[in-house]
């Protein structure tokens, strides 16, 4: 499964599901960035930020130059003067807001995972996750009779913490791990 993601002119997402990882590149007008990641390596915190390229911060500050300028000149009767500083100011404000990108970072070892908010934004979310839960819950979702039952509690607890498995199937495994223990407090 492919998503591809574009915002404006000069930012574009890139995302390639495989089997055991995700493919990631992000494009924009400085440089390609991206890399490969397995799903149990990203992490379950989601952090929602705003990203700001550079550009818009310089417009935001012009923008309010001029209008303390527009502000200055009506307060001293130059009209013509001040609606031409306050017209520069929309402009600069305008095009500050064009060049903001909003985006959900997911923060991982390799970099952040940057997607953009358009129509597969929670489309690729959700995939992201799911494929992380099922890679997690076939590695560590099954009881190791080997294993010392608190161990393997823990081990489900935190699956359920992580949103791994559910409510319903920690007790099942509680039960599970609990219901064989041995006279001596090993699983059999």
């Amino acid at each position: 499964m492919k998503f591809t993601q574009k915002r404006h002119f000069f930012v574009s997402t890139h995302f390639d599901f495989k089997d055991d990882k995700l493919e990631f590149l992000i494009k924009d007008v400085r440089q390609d960035y991206g890399f490969s990641i397995h799903y149990d390596d990203i992490d379950s915190k989601k952090s929602f930020t705003t990203l700001k390229e550079k550009w818009p911060s310089a417009f935001s500050a012009v923008a309010y130059i001029f209008f303390v300028l527009d502000v200055f000149w009506i307060s001293k009767g130059f009209s013509p003067v001040g609606q031409g500083m306050l017209a520069t100011a929309i402009l600069f404000m305008a095009i500050g807001s064009f060049f903001k990108v909003d985006a959900t970072l997911i923060p991982t070892e390799m970099g952040n995972i940057v997607i953009l908010p358009d129509k597969n934004h929670d489309k690729i979310v959700s995939e992201i996750f799911s494929r992380r839960r099922d890679v997690l819950k076939n590695i560590y979702g099954i009881v190791n009779p080997l294993n010392h039952p608190e161990n393997e509690i823990n081990r489900f607890r935190w699956l359920r913490d992580e949103d791994i498995i559910t409510p319903s199937e920690f007790e099942a495994a509680y039960k599970l791990i609990y219901g064989a223990i041995d006279n001596q407090g090993m699983l059999q």
